[in-house]
């Protein structure tokens, strides 16, 4: 359903106007079994040198990692049989198989849903101190991915 609809709203507005990209959070992990699809037809949607930038969960977190790819919990946040959490590297082959170039994928955010909001303020300093880190920041919630229409 979300594949249908959100790609059906994509399609619809580009037939209205043109437009220079798509931003989303939370969206591409919901169609990770279908991607190649939904990267083409975004592909298809944009003009030359159009962007896309989305925010999707890091699978390298571990808990992204329990939620999606553990039953017990990915039953128990009811989760879509469509829905994972993926890998760098994952993203940036499928957005160049579906032809996007200036492709970056950057590891950022360690604000988790319902963190009591006391331990915002920490927990994003820390954040950016840790996000500087090379391996550390690969445990991130997020990956943040930008890519263009060449």
């Amino acid at each position: 359903a979300l594949n249908s609809g959100w790609l059906g709203a994509c399609k619809a507005l580009t037939a209205i106007a043109p437009v220079d990209g798509f931003v989303g959070t939370a969206i591409l992990h919901h169609v990770h079994t279908n991607m190649d699809s939904v990267l083409r037809q975004l592909h298809d949607y944009l003009p030359v040198g159009g962007k896309l930038v989305f925010i999707a969960p890091n699978v390298y977190n571990p808990a992204c990692c329990l939620i999606h790819y553990l039953p017990a919990l990915r039953n128990w946040r009811r989760l879509d049989p469509a829905e994972r959490a993926f890998s760098k590297r994952f993203i940036e082959k499928k957005l160049k198989a579906a032809g996007f170039g200036e492709i970056r994928v950057d590891f950022k955010d360690f604000l988790v849903p319902f963190i009591p909001l006391s331990l915002v303020k920490p927990v994003v300093f820390i954040g950016d101190i840790v996000e500087g880190l090379p391996l550390l920041k690969m445990l991130s919630q997020s990956i943040f991915i930008s890519a263009a229409k060449t």
